[in-house]
């Protein structure tokens, strides 16, 4: 592209704070529009902003987050909170003068945010949705609470106008009570767009756009061949499906578990399903095989995925679209997943991958038997999963489709 565009970036989160691979992505995307030579400016919220000890440039850690609202806050408080962020961005908006706005994670941001950028002039403003809790953040907001309950008494439904009539006297916008579409929405994929559009989540235009990653961390020569190891790598939630590998590896025989190793990488907000899942591996006697590393940082990634054979990945839930198994995939790792959500849209059994039914014990033991019995076999898929990602999910095949849809 000939020409530089200023973009303002939006997310709850940015790295070196964030949960999952939503936040992960976002960082990618921003780098990738800069190494095209756009200037991009990253809003965020202040979470753990103590915490960020290097400079950095462009990024503004300045909006409230509050993931789980409680309780009803007094109209002080809300209105408070509400021009804090409100001013925020107007400052952020008025000082660089952006071209385009990209809204990536908005989850326990103010969700007036939404409404704030739909009165940007001659600006595109897209937002990237790549999980279900755009719905439940509606649905939650203080704020937006606050503007759909109509008050019981007169006096308060008049103190409610004098509010109305005072934040359109000084420009604040409202919230959207008609239902006006969001310009653009971009969903990582098929499944995630038709769960909004289910839900009557409107947008002007909707577009599916896949996650990428970048190559050049991931692609690596493979200097050895198989050697029995097993990976799991992400959040430890019953959702992802470790306790069905756990009781998978458990029916394996002793004899086929010789020479197989699982190495469990990832960090939890649930330390008591992880302690059960200790206790159960050590019930079953696989101690030897199953073993705990924590939460491996994102940068040591490409490491741990080049010190093993194979990806387990066992989501039982309704991934939108997985980066870590894009990741797993291009570093040439054999593949057993299962296809809930927008995993279906990636893996083809046979083809790039082995898949089974989510949850089930008794598949999931016989495709790591399979594997581990025939390894060639299994590294042809490997093959053909790495060729396919480097091919169509490459990060900048990614920033090619967001600047089609800004630009």
């Amino acid at each position: 592209m000939s020409y530089v565009k200023r973009i303002l970036v939006i997310s709850n989160l940015y790295p070196p704070h964030y949960l999952g691979g939503y936040e992960l992505g976002c960082r990618d995307v921003v780098d990738g529009l800069r190494q095209r030579g756009h200037e991009v400016r990253v809003i965020t919220s202040v979470f753990r902003k103590e915490d960020v000890q290097d400079v950095e440039d462009g990024v503004a850690r300045v909006l409230r987050w509050d993931p789980s609202p409680t309780g009803r806050p007094s109209l002080v408080t809300l209105c408070g909170r509400y021009r804090q962020d409100l001013c925020a961005l107007r400052k952020t908006r008025r000082v660089f003068s952006p071209d385009a706005v990209l809204v990536f994670n908005t989850w326990g941001l103010w969700q007036g945010i939404l409404d704030e950028i739909q009165l940007c002039q001659k600006v595109q403003c897209a937002h990237l949705v790549s999980d279900y809790a755009l719905e439940r953040s509606l649905a939650r907001d203080p704020w937006l609470q606050f503007w759909r309950h109509r008050p019981s008494s007169l006096v308060r439904r008049v103190v409610k106008g004098w509010i109305e009539t005072g934040m359109k006297w000084m420009g604040w916008p409202l919230p959207d009570n008609n239902g006006k579409p969001f310009p653009v929405r971009i969903f990582t994929s098929q499944f995630v767009q038709a769960y909004h559009e289910k839900r009557g989540l409107k947008a002007a235009k909707n577009r599916v756009v896949y996650w990428g990653v970048p190559l050049d961390h991931f692609v690596r020569p493979r200097t050895s061949g198989y050697q029995g190891r097993f990976l799991f790598s992400g959040q430890l939630r019953k959702e992802k499906g470790l306790n069905t590998l756990v009781e998978a590896m458990g029916l394996i025989p002793a004899d086929m578990r010789c020479g197989v190793s699982v190495s469990v990488a990832g960090g939890t907000q649930e330390p008591a399903y992880v302690k059960s899942l200790e206790a159960r591996v050590d019930e079953l006697g696989l101690s030897d095989v199953i073993r705990f590393f924590g939460h491996v940082p994102h940068e040591r990634l490409p490491d741990l995925y080049a010190d093993h054979d194979v990806l387990l990945f066992c989501s039982e839930w309704d991934e939108p679209f997985s980066i870590a198994l894009l990741e797993g995939m291009t570093s040439g790792l054999i593949v057993i997943g299962t296809t809930t959500g927008g995993s279906c849209e990636l893996l083809r059994n046979g083809v790039n991958a082995w898949t089974y039914p989510a949850g089930n014990v008794r598949a999931l033991a016989d495709a790591i038997l399979s594997v581990h019995r025939d390894p060639e076999s299994s590294m042809v898929l490997a093959k053909n999963g790495s060729l396919q990602i480097q091919r169509s999910y490459g990060i900048q095949e990614m920033v090619n489709q967001v600047e089609a849809v800004l630009f």
